[in-house]
């Protein structure tokens, strides 16, 4: 009898588990029509909340009329920046910058604020940051890996 009861239990567990499940509604809040083209997981890591962005980034960027643009930023965790760039072979003169940064909504990039001419924007990477063009897409060409300031 002991073995009948344990059949029918068993039995009965199987069928229960190939039964179908009903999905639970979507309750991700990425609409994946609106991301930033940069890769975001569906469960919410990103850049902001897995990297340890926070530091200071330098490298030196083309430069059309001189031997390159040395760029330093240093960012902070309270979304503070440090803004340094200085023309090699132009001018000992210090463009200097300060103020705050924000994300975009997918946690992919920063956008230094308190410039009055083009916003920058930089893709957060691990231990990077790479500037991108003015309509905040990415330098493609020979030089795009010229634009990625690496973290110190």
């Amino acid at each position: 009898m002991k073995k009948f009861v344990c059949i029918i239990l068993l039995g009965s567990g199987i069928l229960m588990s190939c039964q179908e499940r009903k999905s639970k509604p979507d309750n991700n809040p990425i609409n994946k029509n609106n991301l930033d083209n940069e890769h975001v997981v569906s469960d919410l890591h990103n850049a902001q909340n897995t990297l340890d962005w926070e530091g200071t980034y330098s490298g030196v960027l083309p430069c059309p009329d001189c031997d390159g643009i040395k760029t330093k930023i240093v960012i902070s965790s309270d979304n503070r920046y440090i803004f340094e760039q200085r023309y090699l072979g132009k001018n000992d003169s210090v463009f200097f910058n300060k103020g705050n940064f924000s994300w975009s909504d997918s946690g992919t990039r920063i956008t230094l604020n308190n410039f009055n001419q083009a916003a920058f924007m930089y893709v957060v990477g691990e231990n990077s940051l790479t500037q991108l063009d003015p309509d905040g897409k990415r330098v493609t060409g020979e030089l795009s890996k010229q634009y990625i300031l690496t973290k110190e």
